[in-house]
């Protein structure tokens, strides 16, 4: 298991841990860098969530046998599943429709403290989205 943030309760029921969270996001198709810092939860040890910047977007990142799939959700939803040497699919659902494409996950790294994801999203054979993604995690002290 990568992560040990798990704590139980007095009567055995999984708790929710708070975090500190820092992104780093390059985006290679315009060479741009953002980078914050938010509050985060884990949850069953492979469930994050937190609040984007703007505080108008949820976004949550699902740990799972050496995957991820990250859901945000804003005014319409847009999930992403990143996976090494599979084939995966992206969607973006508004009040207009849904498109869908395929993404190539270059890099996939799921560590303790840190996750780390590059990744191009293509949509009708064109590239939409390249971006880099650093996660860095630290649990909050009582």
């Amino acid at each position: 298991m990568w992560f040990s943030y798990n704590a139980k309760d007095k009567d055995g029921e999984t708790m929710t841990k708070d975090l500190a969270l820092h992104l780093f996001i390059t985006n290679h198709l315009d060479n741009s860098t953002s980078d914050y810092e938010c509050l985060a939860q884990i949850q069953d040890n492979h469930l994050i969530t937190y609040l984007e910047e703007d505080q108008s977007s949820k976004v949550s990142l699902n740990i799972e046998n050496h995957s991820l799939l990250l859901t945000r959700q804003n005014e319409s939803k847009t999930q992403v599943h990143f996976q090494l040497d599979k084939n995966s699919e992206f969607f973006i659902e508004t009040e207009e429709g849904r498109i869908q494409g395929s993404v190539i996950t270059s890099v996939l790294e799921l560590n303790l403290n840190h996750i780390h994801i590059e990744y191009q999203l293509i949509l009708e054979g064109e590239v939409i989205t390249h971006q880099t993604i650093h996660y860095y995690l630290k649990e909050l002290m009582a």
